[in-house]
Order: C-alpha cells, then sequence, then structure tokens
C-alpha cells in the first residue's frame, strides 16, 4: 500500500465559498494494488470504454488477448477483441458478466445519455473499422438500436454535455492514421457531422465531462508522434472547443482518465516513447496540474473510473509492462482529506420486512455512534426477494449484490446448494423470534376487550373462498354468529415469508382443505381467486385491514397496529391462544445444525406441539458469506453490525421492543459461532464503547453508547414518556377490569344518587337566592322614593358638612332643588 501527499487548494475555498483556515490544506491518497476480478475475465482485459452508474462501472468490449509483437507499449494489436458489457459493483467490489454487444470493440469510446449508452467507433475482431454507432439500454443490457455512420475511427474520445453527446479527435483508418480535430453529435437520437472542431487535430485522447464544460486533455497529432501536454475545454453553452491554460507536466497519450471531488486524475500514458508511471492531478477551481506521485504498480492501457461515494477512483484491467499479457486485477487509488478523515463505509442489506423497523433503528444507532462517515441502509421487500439478492442467481458466479440478506426462513436446499457449489459457503445467523397473526376489522369489537376465536380450517376456508360470511366462522365465539356480513380476505402478492408460514401452518392443521399445492411463499393464484383482494407487502395489507371494515388478512405481530385492526385467536391443540413470548419461545423448541455455516432447510417451528406454543413462529435470520476479505472495510462494519445485533445489552434488548423474543442461549451461542466464523480482510475491527473508555473511545473504530444526536435523544425521551402514559392506563384499566359486572353497577347507582342529591340542592339553593334577592330589591326600592324629613328650620343657614352631603340639581324650569344623595 503506498500513501501519496499531494498539495491541493479545495474545490469550496478556491471558488469563493467558505474559509481556507477550516479546512485541511492536504490530501492523502491510499493506493491499494492488485486486488482480483475474479472469475468473470478469464485471460485479463484491457482498453475497456467504462461509464459510471451510481456505485457500478459499466465495461463494454476491449481487448482479452493482444497481438503477437506490439508495435509499441500504447499500439498494440488486439487477437481476441470482446464483445461482453461487464459491470462493476463498488460496493462489494466484484465485476459480473452482464451482457454482450452486437459486434465486438477495441480502441472505441462510450457516454451516457438519458441512460442509454452510445459506443463510437473503435475496430473489430479482424481490425476493421466499426462503423455504426451501437446504443445499449442500460436498464436491458440490449443494442437493440444502431445509428448509421460512415465512422473509421479509433483512440477518440466521446463525452456528454446538456442533452447531447459528442465524439472528437482520434485517428482516421482510412487516412493513413491522421490524427482528426472533428466533432460529431448525436441529438434525439441523431447523427450529425457538423460538430465543433478541436483547435488541434489530437488522437489517443481522453475526456471528462463536469457539468456544462468537458475537458480533452494530451494525445498526439500524429500517430507515433510526440504526446501533448495541453487539454481543450468544451463550452457546452457556446458549443466551441478553447485551449486551457492549464498544462500538464508532462506530455500523455492513452492516459487512463477518471474524475472525483472537483479534481481530474490522469493515470500513466505515453510519454515521449516511453511509459509515465506518473499520476497528475487537474484542480479544477485552481486551474492547475499537480504532481500526484509515482504509480505503485504502472499497467498499460487501464481502464479509469471515479465513485463519488467510495472517495475512489479505480483503475481496472491493463497490459503488464514487462509480459505484455493483460491482467485480471483492479487497483483502488482513495481520497483522503486529512490522516483522520476516511472514505465513507458502505453497509447494504434487503430482506423480510418484519425486522425491518429494528434494522432501520440499528442503523441510525450506527450512524450516531460511529466516528467514521457511514452508508447503510436496508430495503423491506420480503424474504424472497432478499434470498434472491443474497444468492444472486441472475449472474453465472452467484454473487451477491448486497452486504446481506435477511428472512424468516432459511434457504432452499436448492438454492443452498447452488450457491455452495460455487465455492461460497453462507451462514444463517439467527437473530430473534418473531411471528404471523391473523388480523379482522370487525367494528364489533373496535373499543372493548372481546376477541374472536379462529379455528385453522375456520381460515382455509375463508382463503379458499368456501366460506364467504362472518355468521359462518367463530364456532368457538357465538356471540358473533349475527354478523351477518360478506368476507373480505387480503393477502400478500410478492414472495414473502409470512404468506410462507401461514400457508405451512394451514396445510400442516387442515390439510384435507389446504392442500401442498398452496404452501408456498407466494401463491399465484390464490385458491380464492378474485375473492380476494392482493397487496404488495405487510404495509399493503395493513392498509386494506384498516381501511375495510369486515376484512381479514395476515400480518406480523412486531408491528403497532390501530384499533381497527384486531388480531384473532387461534384455536390450537384445543385451546384458544394468543402468540405471547412464552408462545413464541416454546415454538422455537427444535434440533438446529450444529454450525450456522450448515444447511437449515429443514429447519421449521411451524405448527409446534410445545405446549402454548403459537403455531406461526418464525426464526428471522440474517444471510452472510463466510469469505469477506473481497469487502475492504464495509466487512469490518458487516461483522459490527452482526455482533451488535447478537449483543445482549444492545441488539438483544433493543429488538423486543418490536415484540420480537430474543435469542434462547443455545440459538444465540450458535449465531456467534457463525460470525466468529467468518473470513475477514486485514485491517481495523470496530468495538463498542458502552462506558466511557478515555482516550479509546475517541477511536474511529469505536461504536459508543455516548455518541448520541439530539433527534435520537429526543425521540427516546418521547418514547420514554409515551411508554410511561401506556403504563398508566394499563394499571387504571386493569382496576377496571378487577370490578365485576355487579359492583360496578351498585357504584354507578350510587354515584349517580349522589349526583341526582347535589343537583336537588343546587336547585333549592338557587331559589332561595332567588327570593331573598326579591325581598332586598323591594326593601331598596322603598327606601329610594320615600318622602324626606327636612329638619332645619326656615331661615337657618346650612353649615359646611351639610352641604356636603347635599346634592344641587338645575331643575327643568330653572328652579333650585335639593335632593337627598
Amino acid at each position: 500500500m503506498l500513501r501519496l501527499i499531494v498539495a491541493f487548494c479545495s474545490f469550496l475555498v478556491c471558488s469563493g465559498h467558505g474559509n481556507t483556515d477550516d479546512l485541511p490544506t492536504a490530501l492523502e491518497h491510499e493506493y491499494l494494488v492488485d486486488e482480483s476480478l475474479g472469475d468473470a475475465v478469464d485471460n485479463g482485459i484491457f482498453g475497456t470504454a467504462a461509464i459510471v452508474i451510481g456505485h457500478s462501472i459499466l465495461h463494454f468490449g476491449g481487448c482479452s488477448q493482444p497481438g503477437a509483437v506490439p508495435l509499441s507499449e500504447y499500439n498494440v494489436t488486439c487477437a481476441e477483441v470482446s464483445n461482453k458489457i461487464y459491470s462493476f459493483n463498488s460496493d462489494v467490489n466484484s465485476l459480473q458478466l452482464v451482457g454482450t454487444l452486437p459486434r465486438a470493440r477495441y480502441r472505441h469510446a462510450a457516454a451516457l445519455l438519458n441512460n442509454k449508452v452510445y459506443l463510437f467507433g473503435g475496430v473489430d475482431q479482424n481490425m476493421q473499422p466499426v462503423q455504426v454507432v451501437d446504443v445499449v439500454d442500460i436498464e436491458t443490457m440490449q443494442a437493440d438500436v444502431e445509428i448509421p455512420a460512415t465512422l473509421q475511427i479509433v483512440d477518440g474520445t466521446a463525452f456528454t454535455v446538456g442533452e447531447k453527446v459528442f465524439f472528437t479527435g482520434g485517428f482516421s483508418l482510412n487516412d493513413a492514421l491522421k490524427a482528426r480535430s472533428e466533432t460529431i453529435f448525436i441529438e434525439n437520437g441523431e447523427l450529425r457531422e457538423n460538430g465543433p472542431s478541436l483547435k488541434m487535430a489530437r488522437g489517443a485522447v481522453g475526456s471528462i465531462a463536469v457539468e456544462e464544460f468537458a475537458y480533452v486533455i494530451g494525445g498526439r497529432t500524429i500517430f507515433n508522434g510526440d504526446p501533448l501536454r495541453t487539454v481543450e475545454v468544451f463550452n457546452g453553452v457556446d458549443e466551441e472547443f478553447v485551449v486551457s491554460s492549464a498544462e500538464m507536466n508532462v506530455g500523455r497519450a492513452s492516459a487512463a482518465t477518471a474524475f472525483l471531488n472537483g479534481r481530474i486524475y490522469a493515470f500513466g500514458g505515453e510519454s515521449f516513447s516511453k511509459s509515465s508511471h506518473t499520476l497528475e492531478i487537474l484542480m479544477l477551481a485552481e486551474q492547475r496540474w499537480t504532481h500526484g506521485g509515482e504509480i505503485e504498480d504502472p499497467k498499460l492501457l487501464p481502464t479509469a473510473a471515479g465513485v463519488q461515494e467510495h472517495q475512489t477512483v479505480y483503475l481496472f484491467g491493463g497490459l503488464s509492462p514487462d509480459s505484455f499479457q493483460p491482467v485480471s486485477t483492479f487497483d483502488r487509488f482513495i481520497e483522503r482529506s486529512d490522516l483522520f478523515s476516511q472514505p465513507a463505509l458502505h453497509l447494504h442489506g434487503a430482506g423480510t420486512s418484519n425486522p425491518s423497523h429494528f434494522y432501520w433503528e440499528t442503523i441510525d444507532w450506527f450512524k450516531t455512534a460511529s466516528r467514521l462517515p457511514l452508508s447503510m441502509s436496508y430495503r423491506s421487500v420480503g424474504s424472497g426477494t432478499g434470498q434472491a439478492e443474497f444468492i444472486g442467481n441472475n449472474n453465472t458466479l452467484f454473487l451477491p449484490v448486497n452486504h446481506f440478506g435477511s428472512g424468516d426462513i432459511p434457504l432452499t436446499q436448492e438454492d443452498y446448494d447452488a450457491v455452495t457449489k460455487h465455492g461460497h459457503k453462507v451462514a444463517h445467523i439467527p437473530i430473534g423470534y418473531g411471528a404471523v397473526g391473523i388480523y379482522v376489522n370487525l367494528p364489533e369489537l373496535h373499543g372493548n376487550e372481546r376477541k374472536i376465536i379462529l379455528d385453522p380450517c375456520e381460515i382455509a376456508e375463508i382463503f379458499t373462498g368456501k366460506i364467504t360470511k362472518w355468521n359462518q366462522v367463530g364456532m368457538h365465539t357465538d356471540a358473533f354468529k349475527q354478523i351477518d356480513k360478506d368476507i373480505l380476505p387480503v393477502h400478500r402478492t410478492k414472495s414473502s415469508s409470512s404468506t410462507e408460514s401461514v400457508t405451512t401452518y394451514l396445510n400442516a392443521a387442515c390439510g384435507n382443505i389446504w392442500g401442498d399445492e398452496y404452501v408456498d411463499s407466494v401463491l399465484d393464484p390464490w385458491p380464492c381467486g378474485s375473492n380476494c383482494e392482493a397487496a404488495v407487502g405487510s404495509g399493503g395489507v395493513q392498509s386494506y385491514i384498516e381501511g375495510n371494515p369486515y376484512s381479514i388478512g395476515y400480518l406480523s405481530v412486531g408491528h403497532g397496529y390501530p384499533i381497527t385492526v384486531q388480531p384473532a385467536l387461534l384455536f390450537h391443540n384445543g385451546k384458544a391462544i394468543e402468540a405471547t413470548e412464552s408462545g413464541i419461545q416454546q415454538a422455537s423448541k427444535t434440533i438446529w445444525p450444529p454450525s450456522a455455516f450448515d444447511s437449515f432447510a429443514n429447519i421449521s417451528i411451524i405448527n409446534s406441539k410445545e405446549d402454548g406454543a403459537w403455531p406461526m413462529t418464525l426464526v428471522t435470520y440474517i444471510y452472510v458469506r463466510q469469505d469477506l476479505t473481497s469487502l475492504g472495510g464495509s466487512a469490518a462494519l458487516l461483522k459490527a453490525f452482526l455482533e451488535y445485533v447478537l449483543d445482549e445489552s444492545l441488539g438483544q434488548s433493543r429488538i423486543q421492543a418490536y415484540q420480537y423474543v430474543k435469542l434462547t442461549p443455545e440459538v444465540r451461542a450458535l449465531a456467534m459461532s457463525g460470525v466468529e466464523a467468518l473470513t475477514m480482510p486485514e485491517g481495523k475491527s470496530f468495538f463498542f464503547e458502552k462506558s466511557t473508555m478515555e482516550i479509546i473511545g475517541a477511536s474511529p473504530y469505536a461504536l459508543s453508547k455516548q455518541r448520541k444526536s439530539y433527534a435520537n435523544d429526543k425521540y427516546n425521551r418521547l418514547e420514554n414518556s409515551i411508554l410511561g402514559v401506556q403504563e398508566v392506563c394499563s394499571q387504571k384499566c386493569a382496576e377496571l377490569e378487577s370490578y365485576d359486572g355487579e359492583e360496578l353497577r351498585d357504584e354507578i347507582e350510587a354515584v349517580r344518587a349522589i349526583a341526582i342529591a347535589a343537583l336537588v340542592l343546587a336547585l333549592l339553593s338557587i331559589a332561595v337566592n332567588i327570593v331573598l334577592g326579591f325581598i332586598l330589591f323591594k326593601i331598596t326600592k322603598a327606601v329610594k322614593h320615600a318622602k324626606p324629613v327636612n329638619r332645619y328650620s326656615k331661615g337657618s343657614r346650612l353649615d359646611n358638612d351639610d352641604a356636603d352631603a347635599l346634592e344641587m340639581s338645575q331643575s327643568s324650569n330653572g328652579t333650585k332643588q335639593i335632593e337627598l344623595n
């Protein structure tokens, strides 16, 4: 491994955004070489045309065997031109064959527009020019469209700007390998030949498109001439080329070019009749090329591509400069902004919806607890899809498309054998026990504690269409026989462990009605036909039941449901039971394989005969490959994820919040032994900081409980408050339930008598107040209109006190009167 330090100016800072004091001033690169591309390519490959689509890098054509006598290091004839399409998954570092081209191509170019890849120029197996433009649909990997052209060009370059695909430069095969400056382009599916010309004819060029600009890099003006240092920039607004003032430090032809983080990388290439084993980087913000260091293991004619999320430029294949033989390896050139930062580690899984909320919570915990940037996701798509994507049966090597899968059913023996036959050991890692229940929407049950009890044969007859009315079921609850309403059944569509559990149980408990032909993870059609509603996923089933009174369906008991979605009791082994923790644990008693890497195909705890066992109990598994060496840093993250899920104080404690039952000690030990037996790449391992570990807890690989986010902290506080309210409500409900009917009626009557007495007293009080108010009013009125007695004799004078007690008022006739205040 080689570390390269390159001085640079941050793209944001050099553009006038941000503060240089807050950002590092050096860029560290980590160079990892000679990692295997696997068995997808037999003899190695070089000279492919690469397109980056998200995390995938598509490779088109190229050469798998050079000619007998290379004319020079960078003028290599080809004995076996390829027509293959390969896809490199940068999440798991694996290469797969995904399609074929209608014709082989070598020394060609490719560009992407609107999910179509356009392939230009090059030569075929007979070293004859390929004149048509092939158009590949990346969704189907089919090249069913070709655009006629008169191209006889090799070593040109293609790029996309706006809604046009341009092809420029190269050497003309029908004009003595003369370098070209002409440009053709494709717009609205039509080829046009009047594109803008390069300022200088050049072949053996590379190009990188960045937004509305494209950079045409290096090349030669004549076939065997000296490589160029110059770069021409295409402006998509003006649609013209200009020569950039930024020149490379050395001339380069046939360099492998890639783009990442506002920088263009140029690896190797031919430089003045010899190979260049150096890297140059163009800082776009500064318009300056800088020396990136020596390439540790140089190869001729590799293909380069950058993946932003991994902060990595990949170099694929190439020729050994010593033997001139193609190689089947790739190199990784990883950017690190400073000594403490790391590129994001990735972990992606898919599968059953039952533990999805637990997985999502765990992912959030990891992202908060980690110092390193993590990119983690889980797609809730059902056990069947999770298994298919884990098995990878869409490719000849059975390589997974995710880091892990998850399901509530084990791999079938057929699938297990298919994967292991290709040299892949797989493990079933149990993580907890769940259950599937029958749920109904009966308005008669809303708001009370009554539950309907269903016999498995009744359920079977409902889903076969033999029972269609609610008054035909409930043999153990006569009160429900008055419900004269149509039954509205709903079931899952795609492959689902819930469907397999229900159908397996109905077959085991009532096989005379629910035959073997109805046992599967997906039924098409269902025996109830058009009388049943089909819904996508558990969310679709829940929505249907919630919105349709008198409906029935099956759901995981691991989710909280509204009052309109209520569980039915099952009449099993002679008594009515419900899905409880003890019942689920009882069902988990079975004989388990001695190793997590053995087949689990025959493990089932459906229809357990253990006393009190819930008959539709599931084991949720995580499926992983034993050999994780190709995953790089993601391997450590995957192992840490598994360790968290199985840890007694972490995952096993949290999974119970989602109505899962934690693993029994024996099964947990089996799961942990499988995790410990995983084959890991060299590198760091994550660990958990459960209590404060000074200095050590600050390690990039410490997953610390002490790291929290404000949002998660508020969520936890709110959750605790809700749990407190639920506990109080449960206590009050228990108090009410402790009363029998007579006692409750007596207390209600007593309260009612007290209320009536209080009301009578209140009415009497109001009447008394009215009478007293009337009497007081009469007295006041009599006093107000009484004739005053004048105690002053005629002619006597008023003193000051008496004068203050009198109010003089002007009468209407102008005379003065004296009134008593």
